[in-house]
Protein backbone atom coordinates (compact mmCIF):
# COMPACT_ATOMS: atom_id res chain seq x y z
CA UNK A 1 0.00 0.00 0.00
CA UNK A 2 0.93 3.64 -0.53
CA UNK A 3 -0.08 6.21 2.08
CA UNK A 4 -1.65 9.41 0.72
CA UNK A 5 -2.63 11.64 3.63
CA UNK A 6 -4.67 9.27 5.81
CA UNK A 7 -5.62 6.90 2.97
CA UNK A 8 -3.91 3.58 2.21
CA UNK A 9 -4.05 2.94 -1.53
CA UNK A 10 -3.06 -0.40 -3.10
CA UNK A 11 -0.61 -0.33 -6.02
CA UNK A 12 0.14 -2.74 -8.85
CA UNK A 13 3.59 -4.08 -9.71
CA UNK A 14 4.94 -4.83 -13.18
CA UNK A 15 8.04 -4.56 -15.35
CA UNK A 16 9.10 -2.25 -18.16
CA UNK A 17 12.13 -2.03 -20.45
CA UNK A 18 13.78 1.36 -20.79
CA UNK A 19 16.74 1.64 -23.20
CA UNK A 20 17.16 -2.12 -23.09
CA UNK A 21 17.28 -2.34 -19.30
CA UNK A 22 14.57 -4.02 -17.26
CA UNK A 23 12.90 -2.00 -14.50
CA UNK A 24 10.34 -2.86 -11.85
CA UNK A 25 7.33 -0.55 -12.07
CA UNK A 26 4.94 0.32 -9.24
CA UNK A 27 1.75 2.09 -10.26
CA UNK A 28 -1.06 3.55 -8.17
CA UNK A 29 -4.26 5.19 -9.41
CA UNK A 30 -6.77 7.21 -7.43
CA UNK A 31 -9.25 10.01 -8.05
CA UNK A 32 -9.40 13.50 -6.59
CA UNK A 33 -12.46 15.72 -6.79
CA UNK A 34 -12.04 19.53 -6.89
CA UNK A 35 -14.36 21.28 -4.45
CA UNK A 36 -14.36 24.69 -6.18
CA UNK A 37 -13.38 26.23 -9.52
CA UNK A 38 -10.01 27.86 -10.17
CA UNK A 39 -6.40 27.15 -11.10
CA UNK A 40 -4.89 24.50 -8.85
CA UNK A 41 -1.50 22.85 -8.64
CA UNK A 42 -1.11 19.20 -7.74
CA UNK A 43 2.28 19.09 -6.01
CA UNK A 44 5.09 16.81 -7.09
CA UNK A 45 5.11 13.21 -5.88
CA UNK A 46 8.28 11.84 -4.32
CA UNK A 47 9.66 8.39 -3.59
CA UNK A 48 12.48 7.07 -1.43
CA UNK A 49 13.82 3.59 -2.05
CA UNK A 50 16.77 1.24 -1.75
CA UNK A 51 17.75 -0.61 -4.91
CA UNK A 52 20.24 -3.37 -5.52
CA UNK A 53 23.41 -2.07 -7.19
CA UNK A 54 25.52 -5.19 -7.51
CA UNK A 55 27.01 -7.34 -4.77
CA UNK A 56 29.80 -7.09 -2.23
CA UNK A 57 31.76 -9.64 -0.22
CA UNK A 58 31.14 -9.72 3.51
CA UNK A 59 31.80 -11.97 6.50
CA UNK A 60 28.83 -13.78 8.03
CA UNK A 61 28.36 -14.68 11.70
CA UNK A 62 30.65 -17.69 11.37
CA UNK A 63 33.43 -15.73 9.63
CA UNK A 64 32.72 -17.16 6.19
CA UNK A 65 32.97 -14.96 3.11
CA UNK A 66 29.55 -14.49 1.52
CA UNK A 67 28.23 -12.40 -1.32
CA UNK A 68 25.59 -9.87 -0.14
CA UNK A 69 23.49 -7.44 -2.16
CA UNK A 70 24.91 -3.93 -2.28
CA UNK A 71 22.11 -1.41 -1.74
CA UNK A 72 21.94 2.09 -3.10
CA UNK A 73 19.50 4.65 -1.71
CA UNK A 74 17.64 6.75 -4.28
CA UNK A 75 15.28 9.71 -4.11
CA UNK A 76 13.14 10.86 -7.03
CA UNK A 77 10.41 13.42 -7.61
CA UNK A 78 7.87 13.97 -10.36
CA UNK A 79 6.77 17.22 -11.92
CA UNK A 80 3.93 19.23 -10.42
CA UNK A 81 0.70 19.38 -12.45
CA UNK A 82 -1.49 22.45 -12.98
CA UNK A 83 -5.23 21.87 -13.31
CA UNK A 84 -7.85 24.36 -14.45
CA UNK A 85 -11.20 23.58 -12.79
CA UNK A 86 -14.18 25.10 -14.59
CA UNK A 87 -17.31 26.20 -12.69
CA UNK A 88 -20.51 24.28 -13.32
CA UNK A 89 -22.63 26.10 -15.91
CA UNK A 90 -25.68 28.02 -14.75
CA UNK A 91 -27.43 27.75 -18.13
CA UNK A 92 -29.88 24.81 -18.43
CA UNK A 93 -29.32 23.79 -14.78
CA UNK A 94 -32.42 21.77 -13.76
CA UNK A 95 -34.29 22.62 -10.55
CA UNK A 96 -33.75 19.04 -9.32
CA UNK A 97 -29.95 19.37 -9.52
CA UNK A 98 -28.40 18.94 -6.05
CA UNK A 99 -24.69 19.00 -6.94
CA UNK A 100 -24.00 15.52 -8.31
CA UNK A 101 -21.19 15.44 -10.90
CA UNK A 102 -20.41 12.22 -12.77
CA UNK A 103 -22.49 9.52 -14.42
CA UNK A 104 -25.31 7.83 -12.51
CA UNK A 105 -28.39 5.60 -12.54
CA UNK A 106 -31.25 5.65 -10.02
CA UNK A 107 -33.42 2.74 -8.81
CA UNK A 108 -36.53 2.71 -6.62
CA UNK A 109 -37.61 -0.21 -4.40
CA UNK A 110 -39.98 -0.94 -1.50
CA UNK A 111 -40.38 -4.13 0.53
CA UNK A 112 -44.07 -3.69 1.41
CA UNK A 113 -46.45 -2.48 -1.29
CA UNK A 114 -49.79 -3.49 0.31
CA UNK A 115 -50.74 -0.71 2.71
CA UNK A 116 -53.81 1.16 3.94
CA UNK A 117 -54.51 4.86 3.56
CA UNK A 118 -52.21 6.73 5.94
CA UNK A 119 -49.91 3.77 6.59
CA UNK A 120 -46.17 4.46 6.45
CA UNK A 121 -44.41 3.12 3.38
CA UNK A 122 -40.61 3.10 3.30
CA UNK A 123 -38.93 3.68 -0.04
CA UNK A 124 -35.31 2.86 -0.86
CA UNK A 125 -33.72 5.18 -3.43
CA UNK A 126 -30.39 3.84 -4.66
CA UNK A 127 -28.10 5.96 -6.86
CA UNK A 128 -25.24 4.17 -8.57
CA UNK A 129 -22.40 5.59 -10.60
CA UNK A 130 -19.02 7.24 -10.81
CA UNK A 131 -18.70 10.41 -8.82
CA UNK A 132 -18.41 11.84 -5.33
CA UNK A 133 -21.26 9.85 -3.81
CA UNK A 134 -21.01 11.28 -0.29
CA UNK A 135 -21.76 14.76 -1.68
CA UNK A 136 -25.06 13.71 -3.29
CA UNK A 137 -28.25 14.96 -1.63
CA UNK A 138 -31.43 12.92 -1.59
CA UNK A 139 -33.90 13.67 -4.41
CA UNK A 140 -36.75 15.82 -3.05
CA UNK A 141 -40.00 13.87 -3.54
CA UNK A 142 -42.07 16.86 -2.44
CA UNK A 143 -41.12 18.62 -5.70
CA UNK A 144 -42.66 15.87 -7.87
CA UNK A 145 -46.35 16.61 -8.61
CA UNK A 146 -47.57 12.98 -8.49
CA UNK A 147 -46.03 12.55 -5.05
CA UNK A 148 -47.55 15.84 -3.88
CA UNK A 149 -51.09 14.84 -4.87
CA UNK A 150 -51.02 11.19 -3.76
CA UNK A 151 -48.74 10.99 -0.72
CA UNK A 152 -47.96 12.71 2.55
CA UNK A 153 -44.22 13.33 2.48
CA UNK A 154 -41.71 14.47 5.03
CA UNK A 155 -38.46 14.89 3.10
CA UNK A 156 -35.64 13.15 4.91
CA UNK A 157 -32.62 15.17 6.01
CA UNK A 158 -30.58 12.09 6.88
CA UNK A 159 -27.38 11.52 4.85
CA UNK A 160 -27.29 8.60 2.48
CA UNK A 161 -25.50 5.32 3.14
CA UNK A 162 -22.51 4.99 0.79
CA UNK A 163 -21.90 1.37 -0.25
CA UNK A 164 -19.04 0.81 -2.73
CA UNK A 165 -20.25 2.41 -5.99
CA UNK A 166 -23.71 3.47 -4.77
CA UNK A 167 -25.49 5.59 -2.17
CA UNK A 168 -28.79 4.52 -0.55
CA UNK A 169 -31.48 6.88 0.76
CA UNK A 170 -34.50 5.81 2.83
CA UNK A 171 -37.74 7.84 2.60
CA UNK A 172 -41.11 7.31 4.33
CA UNK A 173 -44.34 8.27 2.53
CA UNK A 174 -48.05 7.75 3.36
CA UNK A 175 -50.83 7.26 0.75
CA UNK A 176 -53.48 10.01 0.88
CA UNK A 177 -56.36 7.94 -0.61
CA UNK A 178 -57.23 4.45 -1.86
CA UNK A 179 -57.05 5.42 -5.53
CA UNK A 180 -53.25 5.43 -5.49
CA UNK A 181 -52.15 2.65 -7.86
CA UNK A 182 -48.42 3.20 -8.12
CA UNK A 183 -45.33 4.70 -6.58
CA UNK A 184 -44.17 7.13 -9.26
CA UNK A 185 -40.61 7.34 -10.57
CA UNK A 186 -38.04 9.51 -8.84
CA UNK A 187 -36.18 12.16 -10.81
CA UNK A 188 -32.45 12.72 -10.37
CA UNK A 189 -30.30 15.33 -12.08
CA UNK A 190 -26.52 15.44 -12.43
CA UNK A 191 -23.84 17.16 -14.48
CA UNK A 192 -22.06 14.78 -16.89
CA UNK A 193 -18.44 16.05 -17.23
CA UNK A 194 -17.82 13.90 -20.32
CA UNK A 195 -20.84 15.16 -22.25
CA UNK A 196 -20.44 18.60 -20.56
CA UNK A 197 -24.15 18.98 -19.91
CA UNK A 198 -26.84 18.42 -17.30
CA UNK A 199 -28.74 15.14 -17.45
CA UNK A 200 -32.06 14.33 -15.77
CA UNK A 201 -33.00 10.67 -15.41
CA UNK A 202 -35.94 8.80 -13.89
CA UNK A 203 -36.08 5.68 -11.79
CA UNK A 204 -38.49 2.83 -12.29
CA UNK A 205 -42.03 3.07 -10.89
CA UNK A 206 -43.63 0.48 -8.54
CA UNK A 207 -47.15 -0.96 -8.49
CA UNK A 208 -48.99 -0.26 -5.23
Amino acid sequence: NINVNSYRIPFSQGTEKIKGEKYTVYEVQFKVFPAEPGEFKIPAASVKASIRAGYELQRDFFGRTVRSPKLKRIFSTSKAISVNVKPLPVKDRPSSFTGAVGQFTVQLSAENRRVKVGDPLELAIRIRGKGRLEKIDQPALSEISEYQSNFVIVDSIQPGDVQESSILFKQTIRPRHDQVKRIPPVQFSFFDPIAEKYVTIQSNSLDL
